[in-house]
């Protein structure tokens, strides 16, 4: 049985009790939505509507009704719903003040500490190279980079639809996802500029089919980003900054989460080529051949920054692997670290960073 739906860059889809089982639904079935019983609330071209809801054969029973009246997100922050049946009387609560959150450092013992900085609607969070500065999106939906020492903030992007910071390894840049003229998934590009916002950012990637940036090679000569259009999956993309190429490799399924290592040699990323998100590993520049690293699913690799170590996230826990510093690729099995009620982003996007200290 379906117990909940989940929303990604392709869509919305059905997710059972346990985590292991997703079917996408149909268009033009839209995020937000919920699944409540047998009723399926979802999106309509900006209508929310609700109608009866077959799960065997994943398709809406006879017509949906339109919903007046139901909450709207605020502009730059969460929404989420949560639904009620009573007697197939439907009650909902808008939780986008519910989604604040505070950023806190966690050890790896599981220990959490406050990072300082008031709750907000962050997201994003991406420590620079040296670990004193935090480039997040804040709720006012523009993006800063905040002195972790002096919690002082510099805007970065300033456009709602500025997303997804990534920091240059010298940490003198940051590459973010920009806002573009046209509509649907013809929306965004890549901009960067220099970390202390004094110059405005430039282009590095013209408005086009959505892209999602998510890290540097070591020598600052690619950005990795994964996107879709209307007619594509999510794949992953290598953008060389000096010849504003595009390149891309044949990988099995739909990809996000990208991760140069800090030596340069290894490459992390999540795919569903098997039918649940799981991470993999791959030799950069060559791309093969791929080492699945997840036991039982994974998703939002991340380095340590000596590159021993891989972590990703697994259900509501953290993992780790230990990586042999050897010419061929060993990894130790994936071990927990903690677990805790830290929310993952709305979207599955990178919502954690590792520190520069290794702790």
């Amino acid at each position: 049985m379906f117990q909940s739906t989940v929303t990604n860059k392709r869509g919305v889809a059905l997710l059972s009790a346990d985590g292991l089982v997703r079917r996408d639904l149909p268009a033009p079935i839209e995020p937000p939505s919920s699944l409540v019983e047998n009723i399926l609330v979802f999106t309509q071209a900006g209508q929310r509507r609700a109608g009866h809801f077959d799960e065997d054969n994943v398709t809406l029973l006879g017509d949906a009704v339109a919903i007046t009246g139901f909450p709207s997100a605020p502009p730059g922050a969460f929404f989420e719903e949560h639904l009620v049946s009573v007697s197939r009387s439907l009650a909902w609560i808008d939780a986008g003040e519910g989604r604040r959150v505070e950023p806190v450092w966690v050890g790896r013992s599981g220990v959490s500490t406050p990072v300082g900085l008031p709750a907000s609607f962050y997201r994003w969070p991406r420590l620079s190279p040296d670990g004193r500065r935090l480039a997040v999106r804040h709720d006012d939906g523009r993006l800063y980079a905040v002195d972790l020492r002096t919690k002082g903030r510099l805007l970065l992007g300033t456009m709602n639809r500025h997303t997804e910071p990534v920091w240059s390894p010298d940490g003198g840049k940051i590459v973010f996802s920009g806002a573009g003229g046209g509509a649907g998934f013809q929306t965004s590009g890549l901009l960067w500029q220099v970390a202390d916002a004094s110059q405005p950012p430039d282009t590095l990637l013209a408005p086009g089919p959505e892209s999602w940036p998510t890290s540097f090679s070591l020598d600052g000569k690619f950005v990795t980003y994964y996107g879709s259009s209307a007619q594509e999956r999510m794949d992953l993309h290598f953008l060389d900054t000096k010849t504003r190429q595009v390149r891309g490799f044949p990988i099995p399924g739909a990809q996000r989460g990208g991760r140069f290592s800090p030596n340069g040699r290894w490459f992390a990323y999540q795919s569903d080529e098997s039918g649940r998100w799981e991470v993999y590993v791959r030799p950069w520049p060559a791309m093969t051949p791929k080492y699945l690293v997840s036991v039982d699913g994974g998703e939002e690799p991340a380095w340590s920054v000596d590159g021993k170590e891989l972590y990703f996230r697994y259900r509501n826990g953290i993992m780790a692997i230990r990586i042999a510093q050897g010419i061929a690729f060993e990894a130790s099995p994936p071990a927990e670290l903690f677990r805790g009620p830290y929310p993952r982003d709305v979207w599955g996007d990178q919502s954690y960073d590792v520190g520069s200290d290794g702790r």
